[in-house]
Order: structure tokens, then sequence, then C-alpha cells
């Protein structure tokens, strides 16, 4: 399977997320956003693993969950349906449960609460995805 096919296949898991919208969820970073809350699907600093000769490799994503502008009075309770193992605003349930490729799963939920992105702050949180798919 391809990297652009696991992409395609993580935009179509996140867009099951309740309160996310197809046109909100973005399978690279975009040039610009207009409407919130978003997910924007990028590469993790380990981007690829290429396990034994022949038998498949591990490809590791960031989702970037921006809810809104920074509000310090409501940031962490937009947060806590998102952060769930279960239930539909779950990312991790959504992502785990879809056929993204042989497997794929969430691993962690990094850098919640404040995100500077492109001179903004949001309230949001940073997802770690660990995608294998053998040959």
């Amino acid at each position: 399977m391809s990297i652009a096919t696991v992409r395609t296949n993580l935009k179509l898991a996140l867009e099951g997320v309740k309160g996310l919208h197809p046109d909100t969820v973005y399978k690279e970073p975009p040039s610009s956003m207009s409407a919130f809350p978003a997910a924007i699907i990028d590469f993790a600093k380990d981007a690829a693993n290429y396990v034994e000769p022949g038998t498949g490799v591990e490809w590791h994503f960031k989702i970037l969950l921006l809810l809104a502008e920074f509000d310090p009075d409501t940031a962490y309770e937009s947060l806590d349906d998102y952060l769930e193992r279960s239930g539909d605003y779950s990312i991790k349930q959504k992502v785990d449960a879809y056929a993204v490729a042989d497997y794929a799963w969430v691993k962690t939920a990094d850098n919640v609460g404040l995100i500077s992105y492109r001179g903004s702050n949001f309230i949001g949180a940073e997802f770690t995805v660990e995608v294998f798919d053998t040959l």
C-alpha cells in the first residue's frame, strides 16, 4: 500500500470523528484554514521504519487536532471527548478501528492544551499514529 493511500485512509478515519468535517481534515499541512475544529495529518519526526527486508514498513504520522483559538476558561473541557479511548469524538477509536493498512493505532496524545500553529494559539493535541503495512 502506498503512503498516499495510507494518508487518504487516515483522513477517511478522521472524517468519522464527530465534530470533524471532511473539509477540515487535511491529508497534509494546508496553506490556510478557515474553519475549526481541524485535523492535520503529517509525518512524525521518525517517519518510517523499514523492518526486516521483505516483510513490511512501519510509518509514523502525527495528527494535529486544532479545536479553536485558545480560551483558558474552556480549553481542557473542549478536548476531553477527543482524548477518550472510545466514543463518537474519540480520535483513538476511529483510527484504531478503520482499515488504514494492515494495522494502525494511536500510540500517544502529546502536547495537549495550548498549541502554537502558524503564529496563532489554539487549544488542541498532537496524536502519534503508528501504521504497519506488510509487503
